[in-house]
């Protein structure tokens, strides 16, 4: 039977591809223990982070929400990471998205891949102005030292110190959402 996407789910579709996740449609999740269903279609499944999207399109009718608790429960019970997108989510979907991946990713203790998402969200933001600074540290310190080697290691120390900044404000960033997420 062919799916026809809801409105939602083709603008989840067309957030990740803009995100440049890779993802797969209607994936088919089988023999779930206390189911009553042969297998579940989740909306998405996001292989690189190997966690599940579901949009919950239907929440607002009775017997959808009844349809996704039951579909939440069976996902909770067999341990299957999914992060859920309510159509009141869809006005701030990159914001929530982001935030409800890093969530899941630090639960699941999926720190590298955490650590990978961050750095890769600020390399796409600031690469730009990144190689702006390093062509102008460049020239100064070519200018300065005269000597090849010495303008190579200065540039070198100062992305060690950019990357070191950058990994500790992850680290705080994870710190906050961790607290956030223990309070809960």
């Amino acid at each position: 039977m062919k799916h026809n996407p809801t409105e939602g789910e083709e603008m989840i579709k067309d957030f990740l591809l803009e995100s440049n996740i890779k993802y797969e449609e209607q994936k088919k999740i089988p023999t779930l223990k206390n189911d009553s269903k042969k297998f579940r279609i989740a909306d998405f499944y996001l292989p690189r982070f190997d966690i599940y999207l579901e949009f919950l399109g239907d929440w607002e009718k009775e017997e959808g929400e009844d349809r996704y608790k039951e579909k939440m429960r069976v996902y909770r019970e067999n341990n299957i990471s999914c992060i859920y997108i309510w159509p009141n989510n869809l006005g701030s979907l990159n914001w929530i998205f982001k935030e409800r991946l890093r969530a899941k990713l630090l639960e699941c203790k999926k720190y590298r891949m955490l650590f990978l998402f961050e750095i890769e969200k600020i390399w796409r933001t600031e690469w730009i102005s990144f190689m702006i600074a390093l062509i102008i540290l460049g020239t100064i310190t070519q200018n300065l030292f005269k000597n090849i080697w010495i303008t190579l290691g200065t540039i070198i120390t100062l992305i060690i110190i950019i990357c070191i900044c950058c990994c500790k404000g992850i680290r705080r960033r994870y710190k906050r959402i961790k607290a956030r997420n223990n309070l809960n």
